[in-house]
Order: C-alpha cells, then structure tokens, then sequence
C-alpha cells in the first residue's frame, strides 16, 4: 500500500530537486529522471514485437479480436503508436513551453493510462488500433518530447554525453520491457499483462516527470515570448493552437529533402524487422520467449550503435 509516510519521504526527496537553481545536482537529476522517461516510453513502444507475435497467432484462433485479421492489419497499432509519439512532437513542446514540460508530462501519463486500461477491454481490431496504437502513441509523445528537447537546456559543454545517457534508455528500455511484457502476457494473459504494464509505464512517467523544467535562462526567455504570444492573442484558445508546423522556405531545400529521405528509409529499415522479430522467430521454430530476447537484443545493438 501508499502509504503517507511514503508520500512524505518522496516529497522530501524531490522538492529540494525541483527548486533548486542550475547546480550540477539538479542537472544530474534532469538527466536520470529523463533516462526514466524514454527507458519507459520507447522501451514499451520499441517492444511492440511482442504483441505483434501473439495477436498474430490468435488471429489463427476463432473468437478472438484478431481473428482473421492480416499482419499487415495487426501492425497498424505499432505502426501509429511510433508515429505518433513523434508526430505530435510541435505541439508537446509548444505546450510544454505554453505551460510546463511537468504538466504536459502528467498529461501524456493520464493517456497512457486511458490508453491501455481501454486497449484492454478491447473487442475488435480498430478499437486496438484507436487505443494501443493512436492514443499510446499520443500518451508517449507528451511523455517523452519534453525529456529530449528539455534536458539539453541544462548542459553546455557536456550536453553530448547527457544526451547519450538519456537516449541510451531507449535501448536499454526495450532490452527490460520487451521480456517482462512476455512474461506478463504468459503468466497472467495479455489483457491483465497490459493493465499491469500501463500501471508501471504511467507510474514510472509520473516519477520521471517531476524534476524536468526549463533552465532558468530558457525558462525567463519562454516567459517572455508567453507575454507576447498572449498580447496578439484574442483568446486563451488562440494561444493553445499557435504552435510552429513546417518552415516551407526549409522544407523545399535541397539538404531538408535529403535529410527526410534518411530519417525515412532509417525508420523502415528499423521499426519493421524490430515489429515482425518475434513473430518471424516462431516461424523459423523459436519460441515466444526467445522471440522476446531477440527483440532485447535488437534495441540494445541499436542502442549501441
């Protein structure tokens, strides 16, 4: 149980984190509780294999929700859940500079929540489609845009390694989720499985999202332009959706084409294989826990690479 006195000693722990000045000790921990957000959001999003391999094999079985349904189909749900955390990405980092990277944090925990206790109860594909793809896609974006582009604001010279470190969680998160989502949905079904996982994965964004805000000179600057924004505003609505989309005098270049053209054949040439790994694996004998592992390994390779 939480209890107060627990309550109390993570409040003890915390706030002295949250109001201290840019100190080398509130930079380390923008930098461990960042890792926390993306070893959580991309650990569960990369890991997505392993639920492709089991709704693939009840798609074989009769009354099931995928009964029927094609690989391709089931992967629409991986497939929105990863494009959606960067989609969204203008809009998380407008709001979480419209509000606070906290709440825009606490906001993404709040769907990813919604999102997995409704995946659960799903009865038909598109409903896994809505929940378990476009809304844990949306949930992880508001969870971990604000630890990529926030954490940075903190290191100068050493803005490279605290990147690293933070983006090592990546790997490192699907190496941990990946066998422990096997292991939920073997002992304990996949409707519990994915219950349990949401509870930890909103639990664990709500920790990691206490301490992040903006530097301090970030932080006046934003203030400033929030002073503006809200002076040639009308409405406090009109400030909501005035967020930056696409520069067209940058997107029309030469080197912006060539770079999405990258990022492009990149993300095909990792989010398949690492989607299809564990199902590709029973065909060829293996069974669904090694499936698992072979996705373990894969994001910590990538992860390494």
């Amino acid at each position: 149980m939480w209890h107060r006195e627990d309550r109390t000693a993570l409040c003890n722990i915390i706030l002295p984190i949250q109001q201290a000045p840019n100190t080398p000790r509130r930079s380390a921990a923008i930098c461990l509780f960042s890792f926390l957000l993306t070893f959580t959001t991309c650990g569960t999003v990369f890991s997505f294999g392993i639920y492709q391999e089991l709704y693939q094999a009840m798609s074989l079985q009769p009354n099931t929700p995928f009964t029927g349904a094609t690989p391709a189909g089931i992967d629409i749900i991986g497939t929105l859940s990863a494009a959606f955390m960067l989609v969204g990405a203008p809009f998380a980092t407008a709001w979480a500079k419209r509000f606070s990277p906290r709440f825009i944090i606490y906001i993404g925990a709040g769907i990813l929540f919604a999102a997995t206790m409704m995946a659960s109860y799903s009865q038909h594909l598109w409903q896994f489609i809505l929940t378990q793809g476009f809304l844990m896609g949306v949930g992880t974006c508001f969870s971990y845009i604000p630890a990529v582009t926030v954490a940075p604001t903190w290191f100068g010279k050493h803005r490279g390694v605290a990147l690293g470190i933070i983006l090592s969680g990546t790997g490192l998160g699907g190496l941990c989720w990946a066998p422990a989502l096997h292991a939920l949905n073997e002992h304990l079904g996949f409707r519990n499985g994915i219950r349990i996982s949401g509870c930890i994965s909103a639990g664990l964004v709500l920790v990691g999202g206490t301490v992040l805000d903006w530097d301090p000179a970030t932080k006046a600057r934003i203030r400033e332009e929030n002073a503006r924004l809200r002076a040639r505003s009308s409405s406090w609505f009109g400030t909501l959706w005035n967020v930056p989309l696409v520069d067209w005098r940058i997107a029309r270049t030469a080197k912006f084409s060539a770079q999405l053209s990258a990022n492009v054949m990149q993300a095909a040439a990792y989010y398949t294989p690492v989607f299809f790994f564990s199902a590709y694996a029973r065909t060829l004998g293996y069974s669904a826990q090694q499936g698992a592992n072979f996705i373990s390994v894969s994001g910590l390779l990538k992860d390494r690479c």
